[in-house]
């Protein structure tokens, strides 16, 4: 069950997530390249080295990147949440975006920022008797975590609405 569950979100998070509208200011037109289309999701993770099966820890990262109005990369930002050799290529894929944006000047800022969310679970299903209750734990949670930012993108798409910060209440917060 947890499997199809899978499938069916990383199908859902790929088309909606990253997929863009002609409407928006900076966007990937959909291209050609070596038979292949390609989207803005088909660049970023390109070739993205995926956990092993013996990996029960799952890891996460927000890469922000800027795209000036030339449709140059300017800026990367990362948190380090990842394994360096998938940090590296992500890194590397969002540069090679470069040449494939395509803005619209009209409606146009100077740059444009871009958020990249990137989930690696691990290679183990979370019912597999080799992880840990906490590794477990962690999976399902930042599995469903994945699973309402894809709602949330799908909800933003094509819109002109802003996501606002989340209010943090309890654990280790305490409001003065």
């Amino acid at each position: 069950m947890i499997k199809i569950y899978l499938v069916f979100l990383f199908s859902l998070f790929y088309q909606f997530s990253f997929s863009q509208d002609n409407k928006l200011a900076f966007y990937i037109e959909e291209t050609a390249v070596s038979g292949k289309k390609l989207d803005i999701y088909s660049y970023l993770d390109n070739m993205v080295p995926q956990s092993g099966p013996e990996i029960c820890k799952s890891t996460w990262d927000f890469f922000h990147f800027r795209v000036t109005l030339q449709g140059k990369i300017d800026s990367v930002r990362y948190y380090g949440g990842l394994r360096k050799e998938v940090e590296k290529k992500i890194i590397a894929n969002i540069y090679s975006t470069e040449g494939h944006w395509k803005i619209s000047k009209e409606n146009a800022s100077e740059s444009c920022w871009f958020i990249f969310p990137y989930f690696d679970f691990g290679g183990i299903f979370p019912e597999s008797f080799q992880c840990t209750a906490a590794d477990k734990a962690v999976q399902e949670v930042l599995f469903e975590y994945s699973f309402q930012l894809v709602k949330i993108s799908h909800t933003l798409q094509g819109t002109q609405s802003i996501l606002l910060k989340p209010s943090m209440n309890g654990g280790r917060l305490i409001k003065l």
